[in-house]
């Protein structure tokens, strides 16, 4: 019996069961998901994201750039840096294990 069928089976007769521990779930996509196709559109929206990020790089490491530019400008462009690499890192890990299913 799998940890999920036994937290199921003991919910079924107390109202309230708190399963212990780290959650996790595997599913098995081979037939629903089509790992080339998302690849592709992971490795499109990756190149956009680099992208992105290397134009933000550019304006913000100009010289002038903490002079001409207002704070609050500069604020707005150092979150939108940490989103993107964020995006980029959830992007890697989504094609490592795309990969690694199929």
């Amino acid at each position: 019996m799998t940890v999920l069928q036994e937290c199921i089976a003991k919910a079924d007769f107390w109202s309230k069961y708190v399963c212990r521990g780290k959650p996790t779930a595997t599913l098995v996509l081979e037939d629903i998901i089509d790992v080339a196709k998302e690849l592709a559109k992971l490795g499109d929206k990756k190149t956009k994201l680099e992208s992105q990020l290397h134009k933000l790089d550019e304006i913000m490491s100009k010289t002038d750039y903490e002079q001409k530019v207002p704070l609050g400008v500069r604020t707005n462009n150092a979150e939108k840096k940490d989103s993107l690499c964020i995006e980029l890192k959830h992007i890697n890990e989504a094609v490592a294990a795309l990969k690694t299913s199929g």
